[in-house]
């Protein structure tokens, strides 16, 4: 008897992992979190060492070097943000760099505007000529219709006007 229940754990094991599969997809369940990459642009007029994106859950990332004017060209896997967006989010950006000869740091707190999980696809941090940092979560690139920073402030060299290049 007692070897009759122990050949049939496996199956037992087997069908009680069956019923918990089952029972989370039938209810929905689903990750709280988004996995997307960081990128950046630079619009001051001077290189960015490196850069790193702490959100209020913990998650993190770093990137490297953006040089003046330049960026959006590559991506940093990855960062796990909150599938839907909460009101008060906000990201801690640390950027690093050399100014005459001397290592900077400097570290702001922004909001995170709202966004919904349909457009994440990147989390990214402009660098702005006036010292200020934006953070966006968008599946859109800097010169796309829809992208949420535009006009002077999209610039990425002053007075050159940004060319919108998608529809």
């Amino acid at each position: 008897m007692a070897s009759s229940i122990f050949s049939m754990k496996p199956l037992l094991i087997g069908f009680l992992c069956l019923c918990m599969a089952v029972s989370q997809a039938a209810t929905g369940q689903e990750s709280q979190d988004l996995t997307v990459n960081l990128s950046g642009y630079n619009h001051t007029d001077h290189g960015i060492g490196s850069y790193e994106v702490t959100l209020q859950n913990g998650a993190t990332a770093g990137a490297g070097y953006l040089d003046a004017g330049q960026g959006g060209g590559g991506h940093t896997c990855c960062l796990s943000i909150p599938r839907v967006w909460q009101a008060g989010m906000t990201a801690n950006i640390v950027m690093h760099t050399i100014k005459k000869g001397k290592d900077i740091r400097v570290e702001q707190t922004v909001p995170v505007p709202q966004y919904a999980a349909g457009d994440a696809g990147l989390f990214i941090v402009h660098f702005l000529r006036n010292g200020s940092y934006k953070v966006f979560v968008t599946k859109y690139s800097l010169g796309h219709r829809k992208y949420p920073l535009a006009g002077k402030e999209a610039e990425l060299e002053p007075g050159v006007p940004l060319e919108i290049i998608w529809e």
